[in-house]
Order: structure tokens, then sequence, then C-alpha cells
């Protein structure tokens, strides 16, 4: 690999769709497996970031608060599930190891209600993810933009509790 090209994948911050990028995959060692254990319905919504995925889960769960997933819930070949709840709908990212700098995520929005997870989980393990129900089908969206709105409502909140404090 070049010295320009090492310095330029050094200096990576986000990258969106990270698997449709054939030059990345083939000098970031790792992200082409990282991007063969992407659900169907998850493609096209990854993102690769330059650090690794256990400083990422710290990140989320510090900043946002929340809670990882235990690997017997999970419907998806990752490394963590990480769930932010936010009143009736919660943001659930999918962290994959790609190298010990390097993780590649997903995000999508679905209800907190436990009926809809214990239903649609088992139809994702038992009829798959092509033929599960169309209510299961979760909402996909880019990384950066949920990490924007997560910290938009964080200092919303912030805000709301300052002035609770000054009353």
């Amino acid at each position: 690999m070049s010295l320009k090209l090492r310095e330029h994948v050094r200096n990576i911050e986000l990258v969106k769709r990270a698997c449709e990028d054939e030059i990345l995959c083939k000098f970031i060692k790792g992200l082409e497996e990282a991007c063969r254990r992407l659900k169907e319905e998850e493609e096209g919504f990854e993102a690769y970031l330059n650090m690794s995925c256990e400083e990422l889960k710290d990140y989320l769960l510090r900043e946002f608060g929340g809670y990882e997933r235990p690997r017997i819930f999970r419907t998806a070949d990752n490394d963590y599930d990480i769930i932010i709840p936010r009143g009736r709908q919660q943001a659930h990212f999918r962290l994959r190891k790609v190298s010990d700098c390097g993780c590649l995520v997903t995000v999508h929005i679905e209800p907190t209600d436990p009926l809809w997870h214990i239903g649609c989980g088992l139809a994702d393990k038992m009829l798959g993810e092509k033929r599960k129900p169309a209510e299961c089908i979760p909402f996909y969206m880019n990384v950066d933009v949920v990490l924007k709105l997560l910290k938009n409502a964080k200092r919303e909140r912030e805000k709301d509790l300052s002035l609770i404090k000054d009353l």
C-alpha cells in the first residue's frame, strides 16, 4: 500500500456504505470479512469507523445510556448489540469487529415493546430474514444521522434538566 493511501486510511473517521468501496475492502484488513457478516437488510446502511468496537461500545453506553443485548437474543452475526431506548422506540447498534482499530456498524430503529421483540425475533429465527412479516422489518438509518439525533436529544434533555433545577 502506498504511503499516501496508508495515511488516508489511517485518517478515516467514518465511511458510509464501506462494503461497496472495493479499494477500502482491499486495504483494510478484516473489512471484507465483516461485510460478509451483514444481513441482507443491513446492506447499504453500514459504516466503517476507525475505532475499535470496544471503544465504540463504551462510548455509546457512557454517552447515551442503554445496555448490551445478550448474545442469546441476537438475530444477526455480530460482536456487540447495543440498545439505546428512547420512549417507545430504540436505536439498535450492531457492531462487527474489523480489526483492533476498526469497526463496521449498522443501526436501526425498532419498537421497545418486548412482545414485538419476542414475536419478531422468533419470526426472524424460524422464517428467515426474507420471509418474516413486514411489521418485523426494522427501519435502518445512517449511523452518523442517528448519532447526531442522539446527541441532540441528550443536549435537549440536559437543557430541560437545567431549567427544572432553576425553578
